[in-house]
């Protein structure tokens, strides 16, 4: 008897195309699967600029000093919280200004009693500077009385450099 190469070589490739395809359909597939559920809320915390509610999380405002001049600027933004439970927060400067000031401060006040009682001053000039109601501070009271006013206290010594700084607030 004489062997075809070419026939058997055909049949093996058959072979083992066919093998090929039964393990790849054999596999075994595993599956998860997740849902999520988003629960969507009014901002519990808003900024009031200038007497008017801010729309959005963010607050940009323009001060104007003069170089050499101590410039207290006061009752122009506040952290109102217009939620029915006190909220847990923390105030952070998370961008300082220049060194072209001599010092800018931000105080920070809670409306108590339908009067504003001091509780931080956060330096404008050191990364990190923080006002925290975590650490044996009390939270930022429910509506309608809870709320923070921030005042700034500035003294450029010159306009040029870094103007800028930033605030981050994180609440829960």
């Amino acid at each position: 008897m004489k062997t075809n190469y070419k026939k058997m070589l055909k049949l093996t490739t058959l072979l083992i195309t066919s093998m090929l395809i039964a393990i790849a359909s054999a596999k075994v597939y595993t599956y998860l699967y997740f849902t999520g559920n988003i629960n969507v809320i009014t901002q519990q915390l808003v900024w009031i600029k200038d007497d008017s509610p801010v729309s959005g999380d963010s607050v940009t405002i323009d001060f104007t000093v003069q170089a050499g001049v101590a410039s207290n600027i006061t009752g122009r933004l506040y952290l109102k919280n217009m939620d029915s439970a006190a909220h847990n927060l923390t105030i952070t400067v998370t961008d300082t200004v220049g060194s072209n000031y001599e010092y800018c401060k931000v105080y920070i006040y809670k409306n108590e009693s339908n009067s504003w009682e001091y509780v931080a001053t956060l330096d404008a000039k050191t990364l990190g500077s923080q006002y925290s109601t975590y650490t044996d501070n009390e939270p930022i009271a429910a509506y309608p009385t809870g709320c923070f006013k921030l005042d700034f206290d500035i003294k450029a010594t010159s306009s040029q450099g870094d103007n800028t700084f930033k605030l981050t607030v994180v609440y829960e």
